[in-house]
């Protein structure tokens, strides 16, 4: 049984929730998950409205479902929640987006719940899994139900209208800044600052990685000539960032070639949400996180056998 509701536990409840907003960037960290909500707030207050309901609404969901209290204090269930309450809210719009977006929140507790029974036997982390396909789902049904109203910023698209803008400047700093904030679905400079920053006070190491990440993302991009306005908005930078972070660091721990890897890793995300983003644009979605996810399982995956990578 958990200890009844008192000032400590309160304050418990308060990191719990703020480490659920770090925890979306694969760090643990009341502070940095307290400057990354002043980031996200930065963009929109709305945006931090939501992403503070949603961490709240996944760590209560979590212990009143009697969650193992570690898990809940480290923000494990509250970093799906943020990512699906911000996603709902960004890319929906009219007022029922507001408690969609906290519903929404609350069945990637239960998602994520499921996903981490599942995995648990294949030593797999659940990533941000349950964010990106909840929230395709969500989306999906706009196309179904009034009350469900997609953004203009979405809308489904045939192959054949593809296109690749090379025409604007490409702005290098303010790509990889914008890399940052796209974590969180943020297209803000001063919210891809304030990110950045929330991490390095996590560690030095950290910060470094996923800016890192964010730099190999935007060259390997520039490098293949990619869309330009994809490149300066950051959205072959995230995943990037990302992916350096969860094989460089989290998950590479004591691995010798682990940076090599996440290098490695950062710079194949890059293709994979290209590939993901075409294959969705006949149903108007994002790729969110999923190449990020994908590319992650697949090392670690494959470093079950492959034990000196």
């Amino acid at each position: 049984m958990y200890p009844k509701w008192n000032k400590s536990e309160f304050s418990s409840f308060t990191k719990a929730a703020l480490r659920g907003i770090s925890q979306v960037i694969l760090v643990e960290n009341a502070l940095t998950g307290f400057v990354v909500l002043l980031g996200i707030t930065a963009a929109s207050f709305s945006f931090g409205m939501v992403a503070v309901l949603s961490t709240m609404i996944g760590t209560a969901a979590g212990r009143l479902g009697r969650v193992e209290r570690a898990l809940v204090n480290q923000g494990l269930f509250g970093y799906n929640a943020v990512l699906t309450g911000i996603g709902i809210f960004v890319f929906l719009q009219g007022s029922n987006r507001w408690w969609i977006a906290l519903i929404g929140a609350f069945l990637s507790t239960v998602v994520t719940a499921a996903m981490m029974q599942w995995l648990a036997k294949l030593k797999i982390p659940v990533l941000t899994f349950p964010f990106a396909v909840l929230t395709w789902l969500i989306l999906l049904v706009s196309y179904r139900f009034e009350a469900v109203k997609i953004g203009p910023t979405l809308s489904p698209a045939a192959l054949s209208a593809v296109t690749i803008n090379r025409n604007e400047t490409p702005d290098m700093i303010s790509g990889w800044i914008h890399g940052i904030g796209q974590v969180y679905i943020m297209d803000h400079l001063w919210a891809g600052i304030l990110i950045l920053v929330g991490v390095f006070l996590a560690g030095w190491k950290q910060g470094l990685l996923a800016l890192g990440g964010s730099i190999v993302g935007w060259s390997t991009a520039y490098f293949l000539r990619a869309d330009m306005s994809w490149l300066n908005t950051g959205l072959y930078g995230y995943n990037a960032a990302l992916t350096f972070l969860a094989i460089g660091g989290v998950f590479g721990h004591g691995n010798k070639t682990a940076l090599i890897a996440g290098a490695v890793g950062a710079a194949f995300s890059v293709p994979m949400t290209a590939g993901i983003s075409v294959f969705l644009a006949p149903y108007g979605l994002p790729a969110f996180t999923m190449p990020f996810i994908l590319t992650t399982w697949l090392y670690l995956g494959s470093r079950q056998f492959l034990r000196n990578w």
